[in-house]
């Protein structure tokens, strides 16, 4: 590429991650991040469609042209690692999301699918891995947040029973000590 293209190109990439780390600092809605993490790192690439596909293969988020190749079955990849292929005339790349998302597995696939002709530079897939760890980040910070509400409200349930059972004792003995008085004064 043409050294202008190349610093467009590098402009774009750091603008996505800005985005993506943006929103994922948010805290914003799960799905809607997501659909982010993906349109941002399809605007900056020269991929034609990007997934980010769930662990079973199933698309959670994507940008870009309809494509058959989007269900095509996820590459078997070990956290971190990438695997670029020709499919049906299209190039892909599947960069598998990087461990810790979604409880300590693989958080699922980024894909990013090429029109035909067209592969993704070493440059293009560094920052397509980078896009994944934002989109593991948002996972992660996900599952720690529900976490975190579903032992808050144990926490709170907890409590909750705690200050009944004292009001119900403080109310038994309040009883016992009338019942008590009443039968010394009969």
């Amino acid at each position: 590429l043409p050294e202008a293209d190349q610093e467009g190109a590098a402009r774009r990439e750091v603008v996505a991650l800005r985005r993506a780390a943006g929103r994922i600092a948010l805290g914003d809605d799960l799905q809607a991040t997501l659909q982010e993490i993906v349109r941002q790192a399809r605007a900056a690439s020269t991929a034609q469609t990007v997934l980010l596909l769930s662990p079973v293969g199933l698309p959670r988020a994507g940008s870009g042209h309809e494509s058959p190749l989007a269900t095509a079955p996820a590459s078997a990849l070990a956290p971190g690692e990438a695997r670029v292929w020709a499919e049906g005339g299209m190039t892909l790349a599947d960069l598998a999301l990087p461990a810790g998302a979604e409880g300590g597995g693989s958080g699922g696939t980024l894909r990013a699918i090429y029109p035909p002709g067209l592969r993704p530079s070493g440059d293009e897939l560094a920052f397509l891995a980078s896009m994944a760890d934002h989109a593991a980040t948002a996972l992660q910070a996900a599952d720690l947040i529900e976490r975190a509400s579903l032992r808050a409200g144990e926490q709170e349930r907890a409590r909750l029973a705690r200050e009944l059972h004292d009001s119900v004792a403080q109310a038994l003995y309040g009883i016992s000590l009338g019942a008590k008085t009443a039968r010394a004064t009969l």
